[in-house]
């Protein structure tokens, strides 16, 4: 009997009933004869196996006193002759040693049971076997025989117990009463909308008949299939049931954070997986400190819990196998590669302090001062030879020489020859000096140099530095505790829950290391890759592969592995990696390409030796200047001012952004037109301060002042100084007319007068109610406390509790002072009380659900409304993520088409900006740019997004065919073709009637042969000479050639269309009289160029759009119209394809622009959104939602398969109309040809002596 001979299988068991069977069942063998064939028929159909010399195992358990079944089954599968199966006996009731030495896990089980009852012991044992699989094909067979309803009870028994295994693949064998019929039930993990959570629909498979008792006849055998439909039993459909994921949000596997897991390289790969399968991804994110903790198999806290718990089947985020993982999870097929490295600070730049000194060596050096001195020295004793009643100092010689030596212009004419000769050469020496150490020293300022860069453990351990890691990295070093190097490591090791935060510790810490993955330290969003160094692969911690962690024997785990090698060999992987990695920003902003700029650090030295001159200098002047006053009659002092005026000094430098002079900043000072001993003594000591940390401007309210043009930098601070609360007002209206205002400045109003606690309560007030109307909040009032010399500080916050910067409320003492000595430039004499520094910063991270209100257009890609519904697009995503940062609600009021396509105003009432002129809205977007209008009454956020203005026409139709047929070569190709056929038929005419002498052919038939031979037809042309037979074998050879030569070219000419020429500039497009639509303001660019012919013409035939949109729909009806439209608008507009339209290359753009956000007017929050701007740019999320949001692309009519050729190019009659037009010329030639002899003929008859008529009759007839 051929049984099991095709079957494959690593391990086969079997077990049967542990007590004696039923004598009346099976005492009698011709019964037992005819069910055993059926039950190894369906074995056959239920299990796979190999051969036995490939190491196949099959696991018998036995009872003591097994069943007749039973012992037939052995002996059958023991004795097959084809040896498909290794048999080993066991027995459920007794213990067994577990067989170590057998690694295979099993594909199949065969339990025979009595009862239920009996399953449980028997899993048990094979359980603890290490051939166990839960994966593998089980056959449980009845032995006893039972009614319908019993057995479906007892069915669903085993079912639900092996279910609890997580075993699926199992059927259920038994013996229909009163019947020989061995049946087999099972149930579907899949069907009817289950999604293997439960037994359900137990349904009927197979019934197996043996006709006759002979078990070596398979043809006795009748094997009937139910339910055929319903298999595989694990579908490759599995109808949106849902994949629980658990994942660590670690780029460039996964990219999100919690409630929206954006992207990710393993994302991807599940959104394919899910496609694939038709299954639902949810995700769980699994807490950073926990993915850092020590990884252990901990089933409520450990990093693995989600699954072993059952919340979860997979586990995500750049994970690979472990000793642990390995024990008590499943892993897929690893997918990518990456190691865990050391990141550190980079080398940081070598010292710059001696760069001036280190052109030359100390050689030369020594050299070139010894040069000076001895120059100085010869000047010195010439100059007391030539005028010795003038004493010149040893000083004014040393001068002189270096000046000479550094080609300054020094006045000075020796009278002696030999000083001239001598002052010659030191000035050749000085000019080659001076190129020799501009040369040198050009080289050392523009090639930095840098310190030994930390690339491996041991320098790092060397170095000191101190090591971050999770609990794992810990571990790692702590298990090699013969390694010198891993327990220094483990001494300076501090464990890292949050190992972004540690890894953007090495921006500012030198001595910070980092065990981090080398993928994710390159697409961190904390830091550049440029700020830190990662050590090389050779010096890795350990390299591992990634793979997906599942729960322990999934059953979809081999499909989901083999969707992962598809997804690897298509190259899907690379594609997703590219896309996750984030844009890597240079944050020099000082770097323009690769020219290096001159900075202070580079020539430092040079102002070194500057500073200890001016240092000598300075020291001098004090010196000099105490002598004067001790000279001098001593100084009245006013007791008041020298009590108060360093207070509010202090307060000054305190609320004031201070910078070096030369840098820019500005504080303008704003004085009383009669100024006090406070504020003259405040302004003399803020303005000869010695380190000069502000440029002052002195401002007047009560006086005109013409505006400072040529200062264009803006204020950063304002010092007023006022004596009651409506001299603010002249003030304000100043300063805001002036170039430097910024209401964003630090404003210090100082009250010259003491005021009592009631009136200055109320004079504060007004005051920073009139500054909150020119949006100035970060305001601080200064008054002296009366009947004291103590200086107070009130301001308010703009979002105290619920205030969200909407008017001035709850005025709190920020700042006490006391100057407990009488000085004005001691600080260590002063005090300051603090109060309320809790509230600060004035403007907080966090602005507590406070409204953004924003006016938006709708316009893809920037934003894109569903069902009347803002909810996508580029600047849409955008402000999310700003109000997501700063705890804001956006609010959206959408602006009509209209008022957006019309000619942009300054007009507050109906212009495109009259939301933010009046107050309605904070922040304008839709894929604005700042304009010379909008530049003067708003502000605008650091640009984005780079588009441009480009025209858009329909695409260029195809070329007319008819000449495709002689299109193919060029004239002289035809000229010199026709030639060789002329001449060839020559030939043939004249070799015609030199060997036929009897019979004249003419010219008509040689030409006609001439063109057989040319198309490689047959020719009925023999001739009998050698010489004419030499010329049609060349002949041929040519026909030959040029027949290959013009299918050739004709198959080219007939698969490749030719197109009309594109119009794809302004110049072809005024010539083609296209008409050309676009909003006002495109217009009023064109007209605005009246000197420009082309502008001109594009003028008079302009038509304003009110709706884009509407008018690029008139490309697909109208062949001559350009539309003037945003070329990322276009790209990406829901109405017409981009293949349906050609836009012009960027070189023809009408103008590139920058996108932007516009706000209002010295708007306080925009430094905020500007920073929340630029963390985007820079972690590329830019990039990533323009991908996402792209419009799907419409597929139009000649671009579909609808002639159900695909990309195959078919002939057609337009291919080839230039063929069939030469048809059309050739017949109505043969027909003036037949109608030419017809008369001929007819004349001929009439007068045969017609000597003309009878030579054409010869040459043609």
């Amino acid at each position: 009997m051929k049984v099991l001979r095709w079957l494959l299988t690593l391990t086969f068991s079997v077990h049967v009933k542990s007590q004696i069977l039923d004598k009346d069942q099976f005492q009698r063998q011709d019964e037992a004869s005819i069910i055993v064939p059926c039950v190894l028929k369906l074995l056959s159909v239920y299990f796979k196996s190999e051969r036995a010399l490939k190491g196949s195992l099959a696991i018998v358990n036995l009872a003591p006193d097994p069943g007749l079944i039973a012992l037939k089954v052995l002996y059958i599968l023991n004795e097959n002759p084809n040896h498909d199966l290794g048999v080993m006996v066991k027995d459920a009731t007794k213990f067994h040693f577990s067989p170590a030495h057998v690694t295979e896990k099993a594909q199949n089980y065969f339990i025979m049971v009595d009862t239920a009852d009996q399953l449980p012991q028997t899993i048990k044992q094979l359980f603890k076997l290490p051939t166990w699989n839960s994966l593998a094909n089980v056959v449980i067979l009845f032995t006893s025989i039972m009614n319908e309803t019993i057995l479906q009870e007892q069915t669903q028994d085993v079912l639900e117990q092996l279910f609890k295994r997580s075993m699926y693949n199992v059927n259920v064998m038994s013996q229909r009463a009163d019947t020989v019929v061995i049946q087999t039930y099972t149930y579907f993990p899949y069907d009817s909308g289950n999604c293997a959570t439960s037994v359900k629909n137990i349904r009927k498979i197979h019934e197996c008949t043996n006709l006759k008792s002979d078990v070596n006849e398979e043809d006795n055998i009748v094997l009937k299939a139910f339910n055929v439909f319903r298999f595989p039993k694990i579908p490759n459909r599995l109808h949106g049931c849902p994949l629980n994921v658990s994942v660590a949000v670690q780029t460039p596997y996964v990219v999100g954070f919690e409630g929206n897991i954006e992207s990710g390289i393993e994302i991807q790969m599940l959104k394919m997986i899910g496609q694939k399968l038709d299954l639902k991804p949810s995700y769980r994110i699994i807490d950073e400190e926990t993915l850092n903790s020590l990884t252990t198999n901990n089933r409520t806290h450990g990093i693995y819990s989600d699954v072993l718990q059952g919340y979860s089947d997979i586990i995500v985020g750049g994970f690979h196998e472990n000793a642990i993982s390995r024990k008590i999870l499943s892993a897929s097929i690893p997918y990518y590669q990456d190691d865990l490295t050391w990141c550190v600070q980079p080398a940081s730049f070598a010292s710059t302090l001696f760069n001036v000194f280190v052109v030359f060596n100390t050689l030369i050096w020594s050299a070139c001062i010894t040069i000076i001195i001895c120059s100085a020295i010869i000047f010195y004793i010439n100059h007391f030879r030539e005028q010795p009643t003038r004493n010149e100092s040893p000083i004014y010689s040393l001068i002189l020489s270096t000046s000479i030596m550094f080609n300054t212009n020094i006045g000075y004419m020796p009278k002696r020859v030999m000083i001239k000769l001598f002052l010659t050469v030191l000035l050749i020496f000085a000019f080659h000096f001076g190129a020799f150490y501009n040369a040198f020293l050009l080289k050392i300022l523009t090639s930095p140099r840098y310190e030994p860069q930390i690339s491996n453990a041991y320098m790092a351990v060397e170095s000191g530095m101190t090591f971050y890691g999770n609990e794992d990295t810990l571990e790692h070093f702590s298990n090699k505790k013969e390694d010198v190097i891993s327990q220094k490591i483990v001494e300076n090791f501090q464990v890292c829950k949050k190992l972004d935060k540690c890894l953007e510790k090495i921006k500012y810490d030198k001595m910070t290391a980092v065990a981090i993955s080398r993928h994710h330290a390159l697409n961190s969003p904390m830091i550049s890759p440029l700020d830190m160094f990662c050590f090389s692969t050779s010096n890795n911690i350990y390299t591992y592969s990634v793979a997906m962690l599942v729960k322990k024997q999934f059953h979809l785990l081999l499909k989901i592995e083999n969707i992962i090698r598809g997804i690897t060999e298509s190259g899907l992987l690379s594609k997703w990696q590219r896309d996750s990695e984030l844009v890597v920003v240079n944050t020099d902003s000082d770097d323009e390409g690769s020219v290096t700029r001159l900075k202070f650090e580079h020539v430092q030295g040079g102002f070194l030796l500057w500073v200890i001159g001016m240092g000598l200098a300075f020291v001098a002047f004090v010196f000099e200047w105490i002598v004067q006053i001790l000279d001098a009659p001593h100084m009245h002092r006013h007791y008041e001012a020298d009590y108060v005026v360093p207070c509010v000094l202090q307060l000054l430098n305190k609320y004031f952004k201070a910078e070096h002079q030369t840098s820019g900043p500005l504080a303008i000072v704003s004085l009383t037109s009669d100024p006090t001993l406070i504020e003259r003594t405040v302004l003399v000591v803020f303005n000869e301060s010695p380190k000069h940390e502000f440029a002052l401007m002195t401002k007047y309210a009560t006086r005109y002042h013409m505006p400072e043009l040529h200062v264009t930098g803006q204020a950063l601070n304002y010092f007023i100084l006022v004596s009651k609360a409506t001299q603010l007002t002249e003030t304000l209206k100043q300063l805001s007319s002036l170039p430097t205002w910024n209401p964003l400045a630090n404003f210090v109003i100082l009250f010259t007068k003491v005021l009592n606690e009631t009136y200055l309560e109320d004079q504060t007030f007004k005051m920073m109610d009139e500054l909150f109307t020119y949006s100035a909040y970060n305001v601080h009032v200064l008054s002296q406390r009366k009947d004291t010399y103590m200086i107070q500080s009130y301001t308010y916050f703009p979002y105290e509790a619920d205030n969200c910067a909407t008017s001035v409320k709850n005025i709190k003492l920020v700042d006490e002072c006391f100057n407990e000595k009488e000085s004005q430039y001691d600080p260590d004499n002063i005090r300051v009380v603090e109060h309320h520094q809790d509230l600060y910063p004035k403007i907080p991270k966090k602005l507590h659900k406070c409204q953004l209100n924003v006016s938006v257009f709708i316009q893809a890609p920037y934003v894109l409304a569903t069902n009347d519904e803002i909810n996508r697009g580029i600047e849409i995503l955008m402000l999310q993520q700003i109000t997501n940062e700063l705890d804001m609600v956006p609010v959206y009021n959408v602006l009509d088409k209209e008022v957006v396509n019309s000619l942009t105003t300054d007009d507050n009432e109906t212009g495109i900006y009259s939301d933010i002129l009046h107050g309605r809205s904070d922040v304008m977007v839709g894929g604005f740019f700042e304009n010379s209008i909008s530049r003067s009454i708003m502000s605008s956020s650091v640009p984005y997004y780079q588009d441009d203005l480009t025209w858009c026409v329909p695409n260029a139709e195809l070329a007319s065919n008819w000449t495709n047929v002689i299109g193919i070569f060029s004239l002289t190709t035809w000229i010199v073709t026709f030639l060789a056929l002329f001449l060839s038929s020559l030939i043939i005419l004249a070799y015609s009637r030199r060997e036929e002498h009897q019979y004249h052919e003419n010219i008509s038939w040689s030409i006609m042969i001439g063109f057989a031979f040319t198309l490689s037809n047959a020719a009925h042309f023999f001739p009998s000479r050698i010489n004419v037979m030499i010329f049609l074998t060349i002949l041929m050879f040519y026909a030959l050639h040029i027949n290959i030569i013009y299918h050739s070219f004709l198959i080219t000419v007939l698969t490749r269309p030719k197109f009309e020429p594109q119009i794809e500039n302004q110049e072809m497009a005024v010539h083609a009289k296209m008409t050309f639509y676009g909003n006002e303001d495109a217009l009023a660019h064109f007209k605005s160029k009246k000197n420009d012919r082309i502008s001109k013409e594009i003028v008079s035939r302009f038509k304003t759009c009110k709706d884009i949109d509407k008018c690029l729909k008139l490309i697909q009806t109208k062949k001559s119209v350009a539309i003037a439209v945003s070329r990322h608008h276009s790209d990406n507009n829901p109405v017409i394809s981009p293949m349906d339209m050609s836009c012009f290359p960027k070189t023809s753009n009408i103008y590139t622009y920058s996108v932007s956000m516009l706000t209002k007017k010295y708007y306080h929050l925009l430094p905020k959104i500007n920073y929340v701007i630029r963390g985007i740019s820079e972690s590329g999320l830019l990039k990533k939602w323009q991908e996402d949001i792209e419009s799907v692309k419409v597929e139009t009519n000649h671009k579909s398969g609808g002639h159900g050729g695909g990309d195959v190019v078919k002939l057609r009659v337009r291919h080839v109309e230039g063929g069939f037009l030469l048809w059309a010329l050739g017949l109505i030639l043969a027909c003036l040809a037949f109608g030419c002899e017809h008369l001929m003929h007819w004349w001929s008859r009439n007068d045969r002596s017609n000597r003309l008529i009878t030579l054409i009759d010869r040459l043609f007839c």
